[in-house]
């Protein structure tokens, strides 16, 4: 507040606004007196809007080599999933495609590692169900591996699932140009898809 001007500055902390669940508000009183000993007071109330924010991808990039009809490699044993809400990813998903030199042979699968493992369509971090394989976007034949979230997935899981996802070519005629894979998670919230 400066005393001169009346003016005052309002300055949150940002790791707890990136935070926010819920909308929210701050409440500040304020007295003001003169020189002849009059006072009034005023609350002033700040309302805080809640935003969700898009998921975070990190991790350190450490290219890997497929050999032809060798096993298949993880895609990305580093990778870090966070979110600045904390909340469970119910309604998102999280998704890999090949985007550069895909062949129809490609596959993006879920290797049991690391806490994951799959039953049928149903993914799981230990014995938790925390996402559904799509029926279409399986990650066979070229296509694109798209796993819906539901709400006992959280950040620790997702994470673990994107460590888990593994790239494979059963060609004997395999074009050993070098693949990109593109990776996409939703939150299930309103922050879009990182």
């Amino acid at each position: 507040l400066n005393t001169v001007t009346g003016a005052y500055t309002y300055t949150p902390n940002a790791d707890v606004i990136n935070a926010l669940r819920a909308n929210t508000s701050e409440a500040f009183t304020v007295t003001l007196s003169d020189n002849d000993g009059s006072t009034d007071t005023k609350q002033l109330v700040i309302a805080i809007e809640a935003v969700n924010d898009a998921p975070l991808l990190g991790g350190t990039l450490h290219p890997k080599t497929f050999v032809e009809n060798g096993s298949p490699v993880q895609v990305d044993s580093d990778i870090t999933v966070t979110d600045l809400e904390g909340t469970s990813y119910d309604g998102g998903y999280i998704s890999f495609a090949v985007t550069m030199h895909k062949e129809s042979l490609d596959t993006l699968a879920i290797a049991s590692l690391g806490g994951i493992s799959f039953e049928g369509l149903h993914v799981k971090y230990g014995n938790t169900i925390i996402g559904t394989i799509d029926s279409v976007l399986n990650g066979e034949n070229g296509k694109e591996l798209r796993v819906h979230l539901n709400e006992n997935a959280y950040s620790s899981h997702v994470q673990a699932l994107a460590r888990a996802i593994t790239f494979s070519n059963a060609s004997d005629n395999f074009n050993d140009a070098a693949r990109t894979v593109e990776i996409k998670v939703n939150d299930g919230g309103n922050g879009g898809e990182t």
